[in-house]
Order: C-alpha cells, then structure tokens, then sequence
C-alpha cells in the first residue's frame, strides 16, 4: 500500500525542512510526497526544489498564489 502525503507551502521557508524531514524520518517508507508551492516569495520554491532532487519520494508542484 502507497501514502501520498501532501504538503501545501506558501511562504514557508522557516519551517519547511522540519516538516520534510519529520515525514522522511517515518519507519514506512512506502509513500510519496508531493509539494505544493503555492506561488512563495521566500526560499520554499528552492527548498523544495532541493529535496525533490535528493529523494525521488518527493515531487513538487509549482503553481501561481490562487489565495
């Protein structure tokens, strides 16, 4: 059985690694988790881009703020 876990980040550079690495920590490892930037103006689109390329589990989504 696959978990998606969704994570939705606007603007969420100070607290996006802990929230990243608390899921990958997890002893079930069978999950993706996808990354929702919602059109951040801070460092969230680069980190998540950065954990995207580390583990293939991860992907992102880069979108326009729709509020």
């Amino acid at each position: 059985m696959k978990l998606s876990v969704v994570i939705p980040a606007y603007n969420s550079g100070a607290t996006i690694c802990r929230c990243i690495s608390s899921i990958i920590a997890q002893d079930f490892t069978d999950m993706e988790i996808i990354l929702v930037d919602d059109g951040s103006q801070d460092g969230t689109p680069y980190i998540c881009n950065e954990y995207t390329a580390q583990d293939s589990r991860i992907s992102v989504i880069h979108k326009p703020n729709s509020g």
